[in-house]
């Protein structure tokens, strides 16, 4: 059996999962199309592969700080946190304070045990987040825009932010996702929903050698397909919800 790797393969392997070339698929290429980006659609949502995390730089530009916001790309699905724009304590300049204690405590670093040292950075990262605190910021999908609620003055056109970001894996990117048994078995079942809607309106539409087509069967096996198969999405593929809140 060839191994979809392209979106191409991905539909003839689904439609002759459903007979063809035997049995007629009665639908138009634009119906196939709808339901094959449907399918990967949801896969991106709730599969666990469906999403990667990166980090996103961003060179700020003279506009976004007078609109106080900038425009992440398409492919963004949800924004973690901001890098701290500028951190007191954190800063790696020759004035910060982490750059003071490892420049006092390297020489004993070879000597003494690192946990104290690495201790005494996580207090003061402790205070950051007690005095200074995070930028909030404030992000949809719907617009992809990323607002940050800050003093904008205090970064110039030019300078770079960093975002930690969740993108799509786009199959285009990676033709492996057009291997997914799920996708196949879930696209296959869309489609085939979608057939029997379309086959609905002709009551048991006969075929060559006096066979019929009951279009409200293959309906119904779309539909419980779908169910079955977007269960085992949340039980089985999703990220578990304590990964995402812990």
């Amino acid at each position: 059996m060839a191994i979809p790797a392209t979106r191409e393969d991905f539909i003839q392997w689904c439609l002759r999962k459903l007979g063809a070339p035997i049995i007629d698929i009665n639908l138009t290429t634009e119906q196939i199309n709808d339901r094959v980006d449907q399918s990967v659609a949801y896969w991106q949502d709730f599969h666990m592969e469906g999403t990667q995390l990166t980090y996103y730089a961003y060179a700020v530009q003279s506009a976004d700080i007078t609109n106080q916001y900038f425009t992440l790309p398409s492919n963004v699905i949800g924004v973690g946190r901001l890098f701290d724009v500028a951190s007191t304590f954190g800063s790696t300049d020759i004035f910060s304070i982490t750059y003071q204690v490892a420049l006092s405590e390297m020489w004993n670093l070879t000597s003494i045990p690192v946990a104290p040292y690495w201790m005494a950075l996580q207090n003061i990262q402790q205070l950051q987040q007690v005095l200074v605190g995070q930028k909030p910021i404030r992000y949809s999908r719907m617009d992809n825009i990323l607002h940050i609620d800050m003093d904008w003055n205090m970064i110039a056109a030019g300078n770079y932010l960093v975002v930690e970001a969740y993108i799509v894996n786009d199959p285009a990117n990676l033709p492996l996702i057009w291997a997914d048994s799920w996708l196949q078995k879930y696209a296959c079942a869309q489609i085939k929903k979608n057939w029997g809607e379309v086959l609905c309106k002709y009551t048991e539409m006969p075929l060559t050698g006096g066979m019929k087509l009951n279009g409200q069967r293959i309906l119904q096996e779309g539909i419980d397909e779908i169910a079955a198969l977007e269960h085992e999405m949340i039980t089985s593929w999703s990220t578990p919800l304590g990964c995402l809140i812990g």
